[in-house]
């Protein structure tokens, strides 16, 4: 072995997604807007989770303050940094061409004091992979808290067009842009990542997020069939397989099974699958011979880590064409849907309809039945979830919430009407399983003038764990069993796709229906 790989070897050791190169650079703090007069390469500084956090924007030439502007948030591998991720890419480039805002974030080094430095200081993504060997995974950095403030800053700073932001991102970078699709699936409009994995657990969603994704065939970083990553004699886990992965995707959009091709060029080949509204919602890029490479870009990994960089395909290109076909829904339907309206209004077999609520109570003989009822028969009352909005609480209209008896017999409500038919049947027929309500504050959204911020559900406990149910925006639904609730609240923040603030269980929906003190997530096993 010559002195080079002897020099080299030890680095790669010690990182397990690899993409980039290192580079420093000096930090320029802006003001507080830059509305007006910043176009080209600028650095900012943030505070996230009591770090100070930097990124790195491209104003496009013709940027005018005027004119809302998509934002391309693009994450670099692990070991990079956002400018090598800029000169490695050409978004900066195509950012000039095409008239959007060009982002590219820094993730955290393992020594905040120093630049992060590919070889000895090397910046990583907290993707949600529970790989120790990451180091943003190892410190638990609250990386996703962080792009939501950069967005927030991104806005105070510059005209951006809320509904058109996208991010994509290469190896651990492209795993950071999974992440952020299943928990802010309300913010991020489209993604692509490229030749990393999606480590998160799958979970419905109420807007699932476009994905395209490109990744090599022959790439020994990010195997198409899945398998051990080794880099010399050391073993970094295991990736899942490429198909798999992207099988949940199509799942998860309800695409029609059969795909088709897209691109069909130079050994490379695209395949996209289309959602029930006849839209390529996901799209798989599959690249010949192709290793740990930027397809399109500039190669700073040697072939003997990461493989050929055979691809004519411009990623860059393929993304941004991509991007350019989807968008977030308009704001008062996104309102709508992060409401407590149920998402759809399938019904299932026909259940039993009894006269009075007190002979359902007779006939009810588990909570399956109960769950059977409400997904047949609850339907959401939009007028009256406005009349009970929080922006109505001081009106000297009072509206009371349903009793059981009242919502059985007019069969819809709103979440609260919901969540006290839940709770005082199961009190009736179960008395041992202890129901409560749980109320759920998120921030808060209007809609049509009114500000709609809390959301009730039930919740039960058998045989020690958690379960949850009532819930109007899945009638009928069980969801359990969960060891502790803050499994269930982490869940359930990805699904509704907004941040819970406060999170309570109460015998009584009448008492402390608002609550002051902030939600902050605990593990499974401590006090809460």
């Amino acid at each position: 072995m010559n002195q080079k790989c002897r020099l080299i070897i030890p680095v790669l050791i010690g990182v397990l997604a690899l993409c980039g190169c290192a580079e420093t650079y000096s930090t320029v703090r802006m003001g507080a807007s830059s509305r007006n007069s910043y176009l080209g390469n600028h650095i900012f500084s943030i505070s996230a989770d009591g770090l100070e956090r930097r990124y790195v924007i491209h104003v496009p030439q013709g940027y005018n303050s005027g004119k809302k502007m998509p934002v391309v948030i693009m994450f670099h591998g692990g070991g990079g940094t956002a400018r090598a991720a800029m000169r490695k890419t050409g978004w900066a480039e195509k950012a000039d061409k095409e008239g959007f805002l060009a982002v590219f974030p820094e993730g955290t080094a393992p020594d905040s004091a120093r630049p992060g430095r590919f070889r000895d200081n090397p910046q990583t993504w907290n993707d949600g992979s529970k790989r120790f060997s990451v180091g943003a995974v190892r410190r638990d950095v609250a990386d996703v808290a962080f792009v939501t403030q950069l967005i927030d800053d991104l806005k105070a700073r510059f005209s951006v067009d809320g509904r058109r932001i996208y991010t994509t991102g290469f190896s651990n970078g492209a795993s950071m842009s999974f992440r952020l699709a299943h928990e802010l699936p309300w913010v991020i409009a489209a993604i692509a990542p490229v030749a990393g994995a999606d480590w998160i657990d799958h979970q419905m969603s109420a807007r699932p997020v476009p994905v395209l994704y490109i990744t090599g065939t022959a790439d020994p970083l990010n195997p198409i069939d899945g398998g051990e990553v080794r880099i010399g004699l050391k073993s970094h886990g295991r990736k899942p397989a490429i198909n798999d992965m992207m099988a949940n995707w199509v799942k998860l959009h309800h695409c029609k099974e059969e795909p088709h091709v897209v691109y069909n060029n130079y050994g490379s080949r695209g395949m996209a699958y289309r959602n029930p509204n006849g839209t390529d919602a996901v799209i798989l890029y599959t690249l010949d011979g192709h290793g740990h490479h930027w397809p399109g870009g500039k190669s700073f990994l040697p072939e003997w880590i990461a493989g050929e960089n055979t691809s004519k395909l411009n990623a860059t290109d393929v993304i941004w064409e991509f991007f350019e076909s989807h968008s977030l829904p308009a704001v008062d339907e996104t309102a709508k849907k992060l409401a407590d309206a149920p998402e759809n209004s399938g019904k299932i077999h026909k259940v039993a309809e009894y006269p009075s609520y007190s002979t359902a109570l007779k006939n009810w003989k588990s909570i399956n039945d109960i769950a059977d009822w409400i997904r047949q028969y609850f339907s959401y009352d939009f007028n009256r979830a406005l009349d009970l909005s929080e922006t109505n609480r001081g009106d000297t209209k009072k509206v009371g919430v349903y009793s059981p008896a009242e919502l059985y017999l007019k069969k819809k409500g709103v979440c609260i009407d919901l969540a006290r038919f839940g709770v005082e049947t199961l009190r009736k027929i179960f008395p041992e399983l202890h129901a409560k309500y749980i109320m759920i504050e998120f921030k808060p959204i209007v809609i049509s003038g009114k500000t709609i911020r809390k959301h009730w559900i039930a919740s039960y406990q058998k045989e020690g764990k958690y379960y949850y149910f009532a819930d109007s925006k899945r009638p009928g639904y069980i969801s359990g069993l969960f060891n502790c609730k803050e499994k269930f609240i982490h869940q359930y923040e990805r699904y509704r796709g907004r941040k819970i603030v406060s999170f309570k269980q109460l015998d009584d929906f009448k008492k402390k229906r608002r609550l002051k003190k902030q939600y902050h997530p605990q593990k499974c096993g401590t006090r809460s």
